[in-house]
């Protein structure tokens, strides 16, 4: 009887790997569309972080488009709107930990 099951060389879609260049670009549009709110950029950095953390992920060839949005997140003059109540200076720590991370 004939196997319904794709051969092992066409995975099932949903197996396939994510599409790296989106996400990486997702990230960079993201950052720079919403400079001024440190809120929805440390989620994005925290996106970023989970995606160089995730070992299934080969990121080497899309750092071109990560590593510019996390250097703008560590080095913007004013990531948030409110700096004397937004504790601005964690998250800036958080996007060039990742910075570095990203440099090895």
């Amino acid at each position: 009887s004939p196997s319904l099951s794709p051969p092992l060389s066409h995975p099932p879609l949903f197996l396939h790997p994510l599409s790296h260049p989106s996400l990486s670009l997702f990230l960079q549009v993201k950052v720079y569309a919403i400079k001024h709110d440190m809120h929805s950029l440390r989620h994005l950095v925290r996106m970023c972080k989970a995606l160089l953390e995730n070992a299934s992920l080969y990121l080497e060839k899309y750092l071109h488009y990560l590593l510019p949005s996390m250097i703008t997140c560590a080095v913007t003059r004013q990531p948030c709107m409110r700096p004397e109540v937004e504790d601005q200076w964690t998250f800036r720590q958080e996007a060039a930990k990742l910075v570095a991370l990203m440099s090895r």
